[in-house]
């Protein structure tokens, strides 16, 4: 929350300074936990397992994270992450492409999905005529 009057923070104002904010991360992405002798691993056994980022913990510095392989929540300092790829936003895009619905920004529009469907001139579809006569 900024102070309007002053144009700051209430951190700034008692601290003086910007607080540092290199800790923070973006919920939901992807991110690599280290397996710290979890389990015994082989010589070409993974060292890391694929999580989603859930949250801080609230009794140490440590990141809350959502193991895929365990399928498990669990608390680890040694992780690593990719905030390059969210996952909120491919699940979005995911959906609507199982729904059918193209998006105005993207290179398909509904014009050139439905002069896909007609066939060539002076063909007729072998399906139509099934489905006509049927």
């Amino acid at each position: 929350m900024i102070r309007p009057i002053l144009n700051k923070t209430p951190y700034e104002l008692l601290k003086g300074r910007k607080p540092n904010i290199m800790n923070l991360r973006v919920f939901g992405c992807k991110c690599y936990v280290h397996n710290n002798g979890k389990e015994s691993l082989g010589k070409f056994d993974p060292r890391s397992d694929e999580a989603i980022f859930v949250g801080y913990s609230s009794h140490s510095k440590a990141y809350k994270v959502f193991n895929k392989r365990t399928l498990c929540v669990e608390e680890s300092v040694h992780v690593l992450f990719d905030e390059s790829n969210s996952l909120v936003e491919h699940d979005v895009q995911d959906e609507e492409f199982k729904l059918g619905l193209v998006r105005k920004d993207s290179p398909l529009t509904q014009n050139s999905m439905v002069d896909n469907d007609k066939p060539p001139e002076g063909e007729t579809s072998s399906g139509s005529e099934n489905l006509e006569g049927g």
